[in-house]
């Protein structure tokens, strides 16, 4: 999603990186307040109260993810396996919908993931389900640590 005009959206010292930048060196934790606003931006962008001022709104960027996930999934012989790299949102969401995870809970569920985690999901006459989510033991060695980083 677009995550810079979501924030400018909210708020107008957020619409680009360096006012932005500018705008949380006022505050004693600049990275806990940005995740505060963070979090207000998104929730304002899910309402779907305020679609007409963004390029996407959340129910087209939710339905633009299952759509590809759905497309790759139809690509597929019996089997077959496909990699696909995307960013914490895009994962959050479709790993919240199979699962079953309230949407309100969506951006918890971001908060936690790993930058470089893997998660996996298997396709059956069942449907799809979430088989790992965001597997990342092979940075939890000593010397690998400090590459564990989160949104």
């Amino acid at each position: 999603y677009a995550h810079q005009e979501i924030l400018g959206v909210f708020d107008d010292r957020l619409v680009t990186p360096q006012s932005m930048r500018a705008y949380l060196k006022t505050f004693e934790q600049p990275m806990q307040q940005f995740l505060v606003l963070f979090n207000a931006a998104i929730d304002k962008w899910m309402s779907g109260a305020y679609d007409n001022l963004y390029s996407e709104s959340w129910s087209e960027f939710k339905q633009r993810v299952h759509s590809a996930l759905a497309h790759v999934v139809s690509t597929l012989d019996t089997g077959e396996t496909a990699m696909v790299f995307t960013s914490g949102g895009p994962i959050s969401l479709l790993s919240q919908a199979l699962l079953g995870v309230p949407e309100s809970q969506l951006m918890k569920m971001n908060e936690t993931l790993v930058n470089c985690g893997v998660t996996k999901l298997i396709t059956s006459s069942q449907g799809i389900r979430v088989a790992t989510l965001n597997e990342h033991t092979a940075f939890e060695f000593a010397e690998r640590k400090q590459l564990i980083t989160y949104t």
